[in-house]
């Protein structure tokens, strides 16, 4: 999802309704009692945590080690530059992206990832020259670049979501038609 003129909390602030609102519904079905488990009710606000310190304290499988610790969905955010890509909005030149990621706990990763987009021009050229980006790769991109406005958004994984509210150990079983190389998919 993506949001014009807005900034990421706002977007933090739909994504954690969302995902209460799902448990709430799901905790609801009367199918519910097939599922290997249903989360915990979440609290809202979500914690949050800096980039720099999940990868000071965890190391390089810092989402991993998190959602594994954790009882509760986490959110990471401020990455440095060097963590994304060129379309994420910096704040004020300081090597940080107005960016997040959420967690799952129980061991069951990543549920998304979104920020702030850079709308000017000028920034993200600058962005992707700093980067070694071939420009005229990008030529239908930047384009419509001229025209971006302030954004905030992110993408979720629907199997992932699946996944954590079922319960399930294996994604391929949140999937009905999984792709798995060299394995006749049926279950």
């Amino acid at each position: 999802m993506e949001a014009r003129n807005v900034d990421r909390s706002y977007v933090m602030e739909i994504a954690e309704d969302m995902l209460i609102h799902v448990i709430k519904e799901v905790r609801k079905c009367e199918e519910a009692d097939k599922f290997e488990r249903l989360p915990s009710m979440p609290r809202k606000p979500f914690e949050r945590i800096k980039f720099e310190e999940a990868y000071h304290e965890y190391g390089e499988n810092y989402e991993e080690a998190i959602s594994n610790e954790i009882e509760e969905p986490i959110w990471i955010v401020d990455f440095p530059i060097w963590k994304r890509e060129f379309y994420d909005r910096e704040y004020d030149n300081s090597g940080i992206l107005a960016d997040m990621d959420l967690i799952y706990p129980e061991g069951f990763g990543e549920a998304l990832s979104g920020g702030e987009r850079e709308y000017k021009y000028e920034r993200i050229v600058e962005r992707m020259k700093k980067s070694k980006i071939d420009l005229k790769a990008y030529s239908n991109y930047l384009a419509i670049a001229k025209y971006l406005r302030p954004s905030a958004g992110f993408g979720i994984g629907i199997e992932r979501l699946t996944r954590y509210i079922c319960g399930f150990r294996d994604i391929k079983y949140a999937n009905p038609f999984p792709k798995l190389p060299g394995e006749y998919a049926y279950f």
